[in-house]
């Protein structure tokens, strides 16, 4: 919803597990309107880095809502400035697998076998 009011210059998805940062990727978004239908489409377009506070920040989060795995949204304008867009408790993340070169769905396995015991 944001979105389309901010100026933002990238859109990047934090992938978080066990309070650790997995990787973060940058985003294609298309805000997409439609016979009174509002939707966005996203896609992967390539890693990215992300500052040692933003990480902080997002751990907190997932920590904060009890999450152990989670995919964050940020948007950052053309300034720097982020804005925590949202929170995804059971995010998509074959195309973050794709774009990290990373098999999240056997790390995700190996984290609920772990607190299983």
């Amino acid at each position: 919803m944001l979105q389309e009011y901010l100026d933002l210059e990238k859109d990047i998805r934090v992938v978080v597990l066990g309070n650790k940062i997995l990787g973060s990727i940058n985003r294609k978004v298309n805000l997409k309107r439609n016979k009174g239908y509002q939707g966005i489409k996203v896609k992967a377009s390539g890693k990215c880095s992300i500052p040692k506070e933003t990480e902080k920040a997002c751990i907190k989060i997932s920590k904060k809502i009890g999450s152990d795995f989670c995919g964050i949204d940020i948007g950052i304008d053309k300034k720097g400035s982020a804005y925590f867009m949202e929170c995804n408790i059971s995010p998509q993340f074959i195309s973050s697998e794709k774009t990290l070169s990373m098999n999240i769905a056997e790390k995700l396995m190996d984290l609920i076998i772990k607190k299983s015991r």
